[in-house]
Parts: C-alpha cells; sequence; structure tokens
C-alpha cells in the first residue's frame, strides 16, 4: 500500500434525549421534555489489512468508539408553572475502541474509546432558556454513563495470497496446483471444495487431482476461512485453432522476411506446405521462404486444428542489367550515342549514380559526359546497378585563324619577244 490518507471504522454517535429540541410548556406532560435516556455511543469497526508491502506512517487507521449522546433535559419554569424533575434516565455511554490488525508497516493508529454523553439541564420561561437551579434535579449525577474502553491496535494480520490458473485440456486426471504467496494463519490448511462457500473439502494441500466429465469449477482457500479462489477445468474435443497474425506485408524481394505470430503462447508447431518446420516451436516465426505457412498447438495433451494458412509471396531479385552503346562512346560536343538496356522494361536510368528523370525507357540517349548505370525493377524488387558505361564528350577545336608571310598585293613584268617567221635556221 502507498499513498497517504485515512481509513476508519469508526462507531456512531448516541442520539440525544429531545432530538428534534422541542420546548416544554405550562402543563401536562408537555412541562418537561428530553428525560429520557440518551443513546450510547457505537463501537468502533476492526480494520483488517493483509498487505504484501509495508504500510507507511503517511495512512492513518482510526477505529474510535462513538460518543455517548447526551440527556437534553427542559423544564417548564414560569409562574404560575413550574416543574422540578427527580428522575431520569441518563446519557448515554461511549463506545468502545475497535480493532487495528495489518501485515506490515507503520501506519498512524487510533483507537480510543468515544466521550461520554453528559446532562444538559435548562429551564424555560416561555421565551428563552437558562441553566437550571440544583433544586429543580435531583437524583441524579450529571455525567453516570460507562466509559468504554479503549481497543486493540498493531495487531497481527499475516499477508497471504493463492494463486491459480485455470486448465484447458481434453483428457483426464488434471493435477490442479496453487501457488501460496506469503503465510497463511498459524493452523490453517489449505483445502479444495466444489462450492464457493459452505460445504466439505474433497482434498487437501497445495495439490490435487480431478477428473471432471465436463467443465467444472473448484475452489481452494485456507480452512478456516471463508477466503477462496475459483479455478475452472475446461474439457475440449480438441485444443482450440490457433490463428495467425503477420507482422508485416506477407510479399516481399528474396532477403527479406515477416513475423508470423501464433495466438497461443505455448505448444506451438509451424508448418510451410503441409510440412513441419524443425524447431519452429515458439510463438513467433520469421518466415523468409515462399509458401502456405500454418501453425497447430499442443496444450493439455490436445491437439489443434491447423490453423487458416498464410501466404508469404517472395519475388526475385531481377537479374543485374547490361548495357549496349550503339557506336563509340567518345565524340565531339553536340554528338550523341544511344545506351540500351538489357531488359525490357523496370529501367531505371542514373548519371554518375544520381537518376535521370524520366528516364524509364529500355534506350537513353547520352548526350553529357559521365558515367551511366541502369536498374531493372520487377514485381517491387530492384535489381543490382549494371556496370557503368562511360560517355566521354571531346570539344569541338576553336576557329583558325592565317597569318600572310607579306604583301598580299603585288605587280608583274615582262617583255614581249618577237621571233621572225620563215626563218631558216
Amino acid at each position: 500500500m502507498t499513498g497517504s490518507g485515512t481509513i476508519s471504522a469508526n462507531g456512531a454517535a448516541g442520539q440525544k434525549t429531545n432530538p428534534f429540541n422541542q420546548n416544554p410548556s405550562g402543563s401536562g406532560a408537555n412541562q418537561r421534555k428530553g428525560n429520557d435516556g440518551a443513546g450510547g455511543g457505537g463501537a468502533g469497526g476492526a480494520i483488517f489489512v493483509e498487505n504484501a508491502t509495508a504500510i507507511p506512517a503517511s495512512l492513518s487507521f482510526t477505529a474510535i468508539g462513538g460518543n455517548g449522546g447526551n440527556q437534553d433535559m427542559r423544564l417548564y419554569n414560569n409562574p404560575p408553572f413550574w416543574v422540578t424533575l427527580d428522575e431520569a434516565s441518563g446519557p448515554g455511554g461511549s463506545g468502545a475502541g475497535g480493532s487495528i490488525a495489518f501485515s506490515s508497516g507503520a501506519p498512524t493508529q487510533n483507537v480510543n474509546a468515544g466521550v461520554n454523553g453528559v446532562v444538559v439541564s435548562q429551564s424555560y420561561n416561555g421565551s428563552s432558556y437558562s441553566p437550571t437551579s440544583p433544586s429543580m434535579v435531583g437524583n441524579f449525577p450529571p455525567n453516570g454513563a460507562t466509559n468504554g474502553s479503549v481497543g486493540m491496535s498493531g495487531l497481527s494480520a499475516p499477508y497471504y495470497d493463492l494463486q491459480i490458473s485455470d486448465v484447458t485440456t481434453c483428457t483426464t486426471p488434471v493435477t490442479l496446483t496453487v501457488t501460496v504467496l506469503g503465510t497463511i494463519p498459524s493452523g490453517g490448511t489449505i483445502g479444495w471444495y466444489t462450492q464457493q462457500f459452505g460445504g466439505s473439502t474433497f482434498a487437501t494441500g497445495t495439490s490435487t487431482s480431478v477428473s471432471p466429465a465436463s467443465t467444472t469449477t473448484y475452489y481452494v482457500g485456507v480452512c478456516p476461512g471463508s477466503f477462496r479462489v475459483p479455478v475452472t477445468v475446461t474439457i475440449t474435443a480438441t485444443a482450440p485453432t490457433p490463428t495467425i497474425t503477420a507482422g508485416g506485408p506477407t510479399t516481399f524481394c528474396t532477403g527479406g522476411s515477416v513475423t508470423l505470430t501464433s495466438s497461443a503462447a505455448t505448444g506451438n508447431q509451424w508448418y510451410l506446405n503441409g510440412t513441419a518446420i524443425g524447431g519452429a516451436t515458439s510463438q513467433t516465426y520469421a518466415a523468409s521462404a515462399a509458401g502456405n505457412y500454418t501453425v497447430i498447438v499442443t496444450s493439455g495433451g490436445c491437439t489443434s486444428s491447423p490453423s487458416l494458412a498464410t501466404t508469404v509471396t517472395v519475388n526475385p531479385t531481377p537479374a543485374t542489367p547490361t548495357i549496349a552503346a550503339s557506336g563509340p562512346t567518345t565524340f565531339c560536343t553536340g554528338g550523341s550515342v544511344t545506351l540500351t538496356s538489357s531488359a525490357a522494361s523496370g529501367n531505371q536510368w542514373s548519371l554518375n549514380g544520381t537518376p535521370i528523370g524520366g528516364a524509364t525507357a529500355q534506350t537513353h540517349l547520352a548526350t553529357t559526359a559521365g558515367n551511366y548505370t541502369v536498374v531493372t525493377t520487377s514485381g517491387g524488387c530492384p535489381s543490382a546497378a549494371s556496370a557503368a558505361t562511360t560517355v566521354t564528350i571531346n570539344p569541338t577545336p576553336a576557329t583558325p585563324t592565317i597569318a600572310a608571310g607579306g604583301p598580299t598585293t603585288f605587280s608583274v613584268s615582262y617583255t614581249h619577244l618577237t621571233l621572225p617567221t620563215n626563218r631558216e635556221v
């Protein structure tokens, strides 16, 4: 127990006489009010706490007796009418304190008795009250109630608890075993019952064997005592059929996996395509192979029907594509070369490791220098990148210029020679 606060089992206060505060009058029985006996205070209750952890001082337990009721007498005293009272039943005694018991700790405790009631006597003159003179009330002590005794605190309440789990089985007999936490009270024994209240034990001790023909609830408790814990033995033809929950997508690429979880915490055997998977007996199984997975549970010697199958699909990784160039991969500025992937579809071209936007066809016209690769995706699974094809672009040389070695304009002179005709030589 932790925290702070107060747990109370206090007695109720006794009722005073004349609880409705009636006024006396000048004649008859109405000349006095409240001369009947007042109520006694109720005894404090019992607080009994079985706690596994120590109770702190910040928690308070109170089992205080109730206060006694007052003898509240009112006498008429207004000539010519007045009255004296020679007998009254008296105030109420206080209630005794209760008891407080707990297993361990140091809570604040209070088990005091209540306060006795007292005689309160007043005279009434028709409009106001004043204390009565001694001569008006005689033969009764003003505080004659009996004191209640102080209660008991710090009593021991040995802590114990009984823990047992329900059983589901298709065979009998079944052994039921209870775990005892703490220490049962001295002289107590563990008993087994067929009913929650009353009846006799059919066995004693922490274990017993039962053979119910149908689902039956038994009870185990400490005798003497009324605290009993139920345990139900459920008889089934087979163990309950388990279900499978996948921890993620059941379709993935080679190298991936998905965790399958059985609804049964224990007793599992996993199967792939109807064949038991060696060593696969835990609640979960990491499935990395394609096929139909089922699980069968064995509990209490009973075998369940197979679960519904969970189908795992493993898509293969596509073959690494290759690149074919349509011509030389080294050319001048303004040139190009067509690169062709070996995969007809699913291509993504990259330049220097960066995907080229929109370049998803089988061919790509390369006009920029760099390293070209291609990745193929099939069934959501990407291939490894192809080997790089390097495109080199040589720059166009600058336009040349001509320099003359001298004047590019000049004159030509010549002599004209006339030879004679018909001359013999």
